[in-house]
């Protein structure tokens, strides 16, 4: 039985079943230099892989952008950190023959991060601040609760849903 603050009479804690129940709107705005095939990612939200492998369909070089919507479970106080995680890169020796994923912006619960708000971990290499094309493989680490940028997810139900639509 439940009280009118949430307590059940077993003593279960209602800051942990809020936790466990509340859930963010995250959206990523990407694009691709397309060679030997699409750009592929993957989104990781606290380190947990959310929504599968994304293959990237709008072509940068003709000013073609997509949008992925997905909702995930997380912490009453929303995620800690978003990673893009680039996972195909290639290089055929010049920028014609490049393929690359860049990334516009990232939303949680509408409060936009762009790339200058990451960090770009590159495989093997320092890490970049504020880098839109990942031209190497690597992650685009976007710290979400830092400082003045905390985001509270709002607490509401339902199950991981993903969805991707292009514009030009």
């Amino acid at each position: 039985m439940e009280s009118a603050t949430g307590a059940s009479a077993r003593g279960t804690d209602p800051a942990a079943t809020l936790s466990r129940a509340s859930a963010a709107k995250l959206r990523v705005r990407v694009s691709g230099e397309h060679f030997d095939g699409p750009p592929e990612f993957r989104i990781l939200v606290d380190g947990r892989q959310e929504g599968g492998l994304f293959t990237v369909t709008a072509d940068f070089r003709k000013g073609e952008w997509q949008e992925i919507a997905l909702t995930v479970q997380c912490g009453r106080a929303g995620p800690k950190s978003v990673d893009i995680e680039y996972l195909n890169d290639y290089s055929g020796g010049s920028w014609q023959t490049d393929r690359n994923l860049l990334v516009d912006y990232l939303e949680v619960d509408g409060f936009r991060f762009t790339a200058d708000d990451a960090d770009y971990e590159r495989h093997w290499q320092e890490a970049i601040r504020g880098q839109q094309r990942m031209a190497w493989g690597g992650r685009l680490v976007f710290h979400t609760r830092r400082g003045h940028q905390r985001i509270a997810c709002a607490a509401r139900s339902g199950s991981s849903s993903a969805s991707s639509s292009s514009s030009t």
